[in-house]
């Protein structure tokens, strides 16, 4: 998730961290990051829907394991959330 957020910051040249950064990355008033045109409902829920996942895995997984809060995860969580956010890199690659 740290690779993820720094990602992020050197696609955009942001320096905020975290969910911060996602919401500002990817709202719908003006993102930083377009998923698509933003022209319908089902575009806009696209960006909106990113937006939130990954603000969420920042304020949830990305903290608790990065400051200390969680004990280390086992294999198959571990590897569900590796899936996930090799997920969302690879639509940031689609619309790069």
């Amino acid at each position: 998730l740290e690779k993820f957020e720094v990602y992020i910051q050197k696609k955009t040249g942001s320096l905020i961290i975290g969910k911060d950064l996602m919401g500002q990355v990817f709202c719908l008033d003006n993102p930083l990051i377009r998923l698509n045109n933003l022209s319908n409902k089902t575009e806009q829920g696209e960006q909106e829907g990113f937006m939130h996942i990954s603000m969420g895995i920042m304020h949830w997984w990305r903290n608790s394991l990065s400051h200390g809060d969680a004990k280390q995860i086992d294999h198959q969580e571990a590897l569900g959330r590796m899936f996930l956010v090799s997920n969302l890199l690879k639509r940031l690659d689609e619309v790069s």
